[in-house]
C-alpha cells in the first residue's frame, strides 16, 4: 500500500528523457529500476484502510486454485480483523513531517538514489552487535554500562558516514571532541578560507531530549 512521490517520479522520466530514452522505453522499465530512485510512504489511517478493505474485498472470497477452499479461512480473516484495529490507531502509517529516506547518491544519469530507513533488519543488526559486544555473565555494570556508551558512540557514528553522509575522513575516528575543541579554539580566526570541519555541529548546540542513558 506504498504511494510512491510522483515529484521523484518526474524527474526520474525527465532526466531519462534527457538521455534520450522514449516514453515506451521508460514505461518499460521495472519497478526495480524506480524502486531505488523513487521515495514512497505509507498512507494515513483512513486511506490505509480503505484501500485494505479493497484489496480484501477483492480477493477474500477468491478460490484457491490448488485446494479449491476460500482463499481466507478463519485465521487469515481474524488476522485481517487484527490488522484493521492497527490500521485505525496508525500504527502502520507513516508519521507526518518524517523523513524515511537519505540520499545515498545519484546514478550515471544524475538521478538521486535513495535508501529507505523502514524496517526492522537493521535494528536488529544493532541488537546482535551489542550482544556481541556484552560477552560473559561475570561483568560488572559500572564496566557493561562504559561499554555500551562506546559501542552506542561508535555505533552511532558508523551511521552517520555509512547513510547520513558524514564525510568518509572521519571513518574509523571516533575521538570527535579533539574536532570540537579544534572547531571551538577556531571560531575567533579571521580569513579562514573555509569553516573548519564543516561538516560537524558540535554537541554543545544539541537540545536535550530528556532521555537519559546509563
Amino acid at each position: 500500500f506504498f504511494v510512491p512521490n510522483q515529484d521523484d517520479i518526474a524527474v526520474v522520466k525527465e532526466a531519462l528523457r534527457k538521455q534520450g530514452m522514449s516514453a515506451d522505453a521508460i514505461n518499460s522499465l521495472s519497478w526495480q529500476f524506480f524502486k531505488e530512485r523513487v521515495r514512497r510512504s505509507v498512507p494515513q489511517p483512513k486511506e490505509l484502510e480503505h484501500n485494505l478493505k479493497r484489496l480484501v474485498d477483492m480477493m477474500g472470497s477468491a478460490l484457491d486454485a490448488k485446494s479449491g477452499k476460500p482463499l481466507f479461512g478463519p485465521k487469515a480473516w481474524n488476522l485481517y480483523r487484527s490488522t484493521l484495529t492497527h490500521v485505525r490507531k496508525g500504527c502502520l502509517s507513516d508519521v507526518p513531517g518524517v523523513s524515511y529516506y537519505v540520499q545515498s547518491g545519484e546514478d550515471s544519469y544524475g538521478i538521486p538514489i535513495f535508501k529507505c530507513l523502514r524496517g526492522t533488519s537493521a535494528l536488529e543488526g544493532f541488537h546482535q552487535k551489542v550482544r556481541q559486544a556484552v560477552r560473559g555473565f561475570n561483568i560488572s555494570p559500572r564496566f557493561a554500562n562504559a561499554l555500551l556508551y562506546e559501542f552506542i558512540h561508535r555505533w552511532n557514528h558508523d551511521r552517520q558516514v555509512q547513510v547520513l553522509g558524514l564525510s568518509a575522513e572521519y571513518e574509523n575516528f571516533y575521538d570527535l571532541w579533539i574536532v570540537e575543541e579544534e572547531i571551538e579554539a577556531m571560531e575567533s580566526w579571521e580569513k579562514l578560507p573555509a569553516p573548519p570541519h564543516s561538516d560537524i555541529e558540535c554537541t554543545k548546540y544539541f537540545a536535550t531530549t530528556g532521555e537519559d542513558f546509563g
